[in-house]
């Protein structure tokens, strides 16, 4: 469940207030007995849940914002930052945050914060003083995600952050949505440089779109209500992405220059070495003239032979890995926005 699970939902123009946090709560209005019903059903049917949450931005009108203005920074009359710095604070969150979770059946917790934390955190300290209020934010944000998993063993952790500390305790199973094909391929190719799990999502059924979001953990935000979508398609390429989603715990290559330009090709690796198997993802953008790249992998095994398949042609041959790396993989894709999905397996 996204934002908006919580009260206010509507306003009396029809605008959805979903971006009003602070009142932490199931709305009543729509779930009368809580989210409990929902996560009940979801667990009867194999299904686990996913609720959003944001603590740290509270807005006008809200119960925090109402209630406990003594925790929040800023100024009245616009969207304050809860203080993860003052102990009071944090001990409500944890044991509110912690007690929705086991009363709501929630199965993994993701943590949100859109608001920019700066400016609060400087207004509060001393010009002496400048980052003490940021140290401890950061602190009581961090201890607050540790006392969540310790009161809750089962729970996962899911984020928007991408600071290595809380890397080391929640995996950002989404970090964008509806980016288009070039902003997809940029956010894979920088993020795989140094995350070993991250999540996209995408709205639409189309084969380049599709594959520039391919990452570890995908999300298809498809209306499965509509008849007149392309399931046959929709099949295909949520199954090329089981082929070959083991390959993204791998080895990461670049096997071209990182651009946000579309006259380009970009492309890179993912090698398991341990397994002798990988793959390659390639991509020529919208308003590349070039048709054909020859692109070096990199981390195989000099003497060794690779079976080379092309996922679209379904046809195979056979490479050594000296080959592979040093005259390189001939890819031709004839038209533009397209894009190449290949894999190779060691003959062992």
């Amino acid at each position: 469940m996204d934002a908006g699970w919580y009260p206010p939902n509507i306003s009396k123009n029809g605008t959805q207030l979903w971006a009003l946090t602070g009142t932490w709560e199931a709305d009543r209005k729509r779930f009368p007995n809580g989210l409990r019903t929902v996560t009940d059903h979801g667990h009867r049917n194999g299904v686990k849940s996913i609720l959003w949450c944001q603590p740290e931005r509270v807005s006008p009108g809200t119960w925090l914002y109402e209630t406990h203005p003594e925790w929040l920074l800023g100024d009245t009359g616009a969207d304050k930052l809860m203080d993860f710095g003052n102990h009071e604070a944090w001990q409500w969150a944890v044991d509110h945050f912690s007690k929705l979770v086991t009363d709501e059946g929630i199965d993994i917790y993701r943590q949100d914060m859109n608001i920019g934390p700066v400016g609060f955190w400087r207004a509060k300290d001393g010009k002496d003083r400048q980052g003490i209020a940021e140290i401890y934010h950061v602190m009581g944000y961090l201890s607050y995600l540790d006392e969540l998993a310790r009161r809750n063993p089962q729970l996962r952790l899911d984020h928007f952050r991408i600071d290595l500390e809380t890397l080391r305790r929640a995996a950002p199973l989404i970090l964008g949505i509806d980016f288009e094909p070039t902003g997809d391929q940029c956010h894979n190719y920088r993020l795989a440089s140094w995350i070993p799990w991250h999540g996209l999502c995408i709205r639409v059924i189309e084969p380049y779109a599709f594959r520039s979001m391919m990452c570890p953990a995908i999300v298809t935000g498809w209306d499965l209500r509509r008849k007149d979508l392309d399931y046959s398609l929709a099949r295909r390429l949520v199954h090329e992405w089981e082929q070959v989603a083991p390959n993204y715990l791998g080895d990461f290559y670049p096997l071209t220059p990182y651009s946000v330009e579309n006259d380009v090709w970009m492309a890179w690796q993912f090698d398991r070495p341990e397994a002798g198997e990988g793959m390659v993802q390639a991509f020529r953008r919208s308003e590349s003239s070039q048709d054909t790249v020859v692109l070096k992998l990199s981390g195989l095994q000099e003497q060794a032979q690779y079976t080379v398949t092309n996922l679209d042609r379904r046809k195979s041959q056979g490479f050594t890995g000296h080959e592979l790396m040093g005259k390189g993989l001939k890819i031709h894709l004839p038209k533009q926005s397209g894009s190449a999905l290949i894999t190779y397996k060691e003959q062992r």
